[in-house]
């Protein structure tokens, strides 16, 4: 076995997932079955079956920008923030984006724009080649035309005072509206989805433990049948042990389901097992992007190089190690040129002066580095 290699099994509570397996550093699709029939991922590190570059991608991005105006004070000057800047990515259908950075890096405010809670600045998001986003800002698709996202915390996702009856029909009330008839049925359908039994349909959300919760997150995005979910840290706040039930899950559902995949997180090892292609996020902009066993096993940035080196679970193959020093800066106050180069040990002078643009490296990676 690889060294940092680590693998889990849990039981997962009902239903029928049954006993689960994950392998932290896997980046592909599970390679065999358990004796009891249920998916089991490899135990060793696999390249991940790349999907057919003739698609055309399920969710495209475009240019994408989002600035917020800020003051420091009732009375203080505007100033202009800049969460998002000039992000180009697309997703073939049926495969997963993950995409890393620290916090702070605008990672929750694309996945917002995508799934059209906030409205971009400049530049699109399109599903299916559809406008999320009509020209005046607002959302121009229907619930079961665009994204569905998952949030981090499952408790405060879901309405307390609301069983999961309710939870679960609630989308199905939405136009084009599901005859109420039909909702009943649905929910016990979403329910088996998930892993959970029929009994939970009349309990509350405090009834349930998180890892339950977060299943509960996952059959109410569901509820639309979307082919796309934006799943935005989805187990950042689960034990490890959950962590890998709603991984599996995840993974079993898209198995299903034909779903796509927008997966953000901070661990490289949860979202490098979840994920074909990977991008890297640093201060808005994206610094590197390619396949994610070839991101994690050779990384070309130096950002990606201080993440891999920071992270136990994800032994580092080759080009060297980079220790991050200080904080992310203020997106108020940017350095010039390249945005990493205050915290990197490649910094010249061309590094304050040009901000390097993401380019090809390899006929399959991108990245941003003058020196790389």
């Amino acid at each position: 076995m690889p060294p940092g290699h680590r693998t889990l099994r849990r039981d997962s509570p009902g239903g029928r997932r049954g006993r689960q397996e994950l392998s932290l550093l896997a980046c592909g699709p599970a390679a065999g079955r358990t004796e009891g029939g249920d998916p089991a991922v490899s135990t060793s590190v696999q390249p991940p079956v790349q999907p057919a570059q003739t698609e055309s991608p399920l969710l495209q991005i475009e240019n994408l920008r989002k600035t917020f105006t800020v003051r420091s004070s009732l009375l203080g000057a505007r100033r202009e923030l800049v969460a998002v800047d000039s992000v180009n990515l697309s997703i073939p259908a049926g495969s997963t984006l993950g995409l890393v950075g620290e916090s702070g890096s605008g990672k929750s405010t694309l996945a917002n724009m995508v799934s059209g809670l906030l409205a971009p600045t400049q530049g699109q998001v399109l599903i299916e080649g559809n406008r999320v986003h009509d020209g005046r800002g607002r959302v121009s698709l229907r619930g079961d035309q665009g994204a569905q996202i998952v949030f981090q915390d499952p408790y405060s996702s879901l309405n307390p005072r609301m069983p999961v009856r309710r939870l679960l029909a609630e989308p199905l009330q939405v136009a084009p509206r599901v005859p109420r008839a039909e909702r009943e049925q649905r929910v016990k359908e979403l329910l088996d989805q998930v892993g959970l039994p029929e009994s939970a349909m009349d309990k509350f959300p405090h009834e349930f433990s998180g890892g339950q919760r977060q299943r509960i997150v996952i059959a109410r995005a569901l509820a639309r049948r979307p082919r796309l979910l934006v799943c935005d840290e989805p187990v950042s706040a689960l034990d490890v042990s959950v962590q890998s039930q709603i991984l599996n899950l995840l993974k079993d559902l898209q198995k299903e389901l034909g779903l796509t995949y927008l997966f953000i997180g901070h661990g490289l090892e949860s979202v490098g097992f979840m994920s074909d292609q990977l991008a890297v996020m640093y201060l808005g902009r994206i610094v590197e992007q390619g396949p994610a066993h070839q991101v994690l096993g050779r990384p070309v940035h130096p950002y990606t190089q201080a993440l891999i080196t920071s992270s136990e679970a994800v032994p580092f193959r080759d080009g060297g190690t980079v220790e991050l020093q200080g904080e992310i800066p203020s997106p108020l106050n940017p350095p010039s040129g390249c945005v990493f180069r205050t915290r990197c040990p490649l910094a010249t002078d061309i590094c304050a002066e040009k901000r390097p643009e993401l380019t090809p490296r390899e006929s399959t990676r991108l990245a941003a580095c003058h020196h790389r």
